[in-house]
């Protein structure tokens, strides 16, 4: 629903690039939450296991970018 909203402000806009927001929202969002629950509870989180939920995001992020829909996609269920 919210894509149709997005294109209707702007009817230029492409899908694929719609799309690509879409699911780096997804992704940067995971690791920007990451990142906030490792500085309230330090004690608790390892820095490893931050680490390694940081890069994962940034490796499925680049993966977005970089290629387009109709593989990417594919992978979510990978990435969840």
């Amino acid at each position: 629903i919210n894509d149709i909203f997005m294109l209707r402000i702007f009817p230029d806009f492409k899908w694929e690039a719609l799309i690509k927001i879409d699911y780096l929202s997804l992704t940067l969002g995971t690791l920007t939450f990451s990142v906030f629950i490792k500085k309230f509870y330090e004690d608790i989180f390892s820095k490893n296991f931050i680490y390694f939920i940081v890069i994962i995001n940034l490796i499925f992020s680049a993966f977005i970018i970089l290629f387009p829909p109709a593989v990417f996609t594919k992978y979510l269920l990978v990435y969840q």
